[in-house]
């Protein structure tokens, strides 16, 4: 009963790295997505990016919020499976969905690895084989293109943002 109202359903919160930017600054921050303890349908995900307006005119100032970019991340959807996981050691999160409009199933391995947020996705359409099959060949490269592996476990909150030594890593060059 109490779901119908939102209770028990998954939660979205977005935060910027700072509270204030200026024209040509790069914004980062973090879109976390926290689980229910209920199936839903998501009708949508959107970022909305807003900014503090001030004008002045001939009466004086005025000010406001306004609203200057919007993206519709996913819409439509059933969230079949939303869990922990890592893509060859680093970890981040594993989304799967399943379309309400077509049935396509689609699967996405979200995480961040030096600070850059990476997401692997893969959909097929209703009855094909599970699209995670076409993330396994997944791999890391440096800034040289040499793929490498870490020795264990990457976080990227420990590793940058705390300033715990990355872990070791076998580079595989070319």
């Amino acid at each position: 009963m109490l779901s119908a109202f939102g209770v028990g359903g998954p939660s979205v919160d977005t935060v910027l790295d700072s509270s204030s930017a200026h024209a040509g600054d790069v914004l980062s921050g973090r879109v976390s997505i926290q689980g229910g303890t209920n199936d839903v349908v998501i009708d949508s995900v959107v970022l909305s990016l807003v900014t503090r307006v001030e004008v002045e005119h001939a009466g004086g100032e005025a000010s406001g919020v306004g609203e200057f970019h919007r993206v519709v991340l996913q819409r439509d959807v059933k969230v079949t499976e939303f869990t922990w996981c890592q893509m060859d050691l680093v970890e981040g999160h594993y989304l799967q969905t399943t379309s309400n409009v077509d049935q396509s199933r689609t699967v996405a391995f979200i995480g961040m690895n030096q600070m850059k947020l990476y997401i692997f996705e893969g959909t097929v359409p209703k009855g094909s084989p599970q699209p995670f099959l076409f993330q396994v060949s997944q791999g890391w490269v440096d800034k040289s293109g040499n793929g490498y592996r870490y020795r264990s476990m990457y976080n990227n909150q420990f590793h940058e943002i705390e300033g715990v030594p990355r872990p070791q890593a076998n580079i595989q060059q070319d």
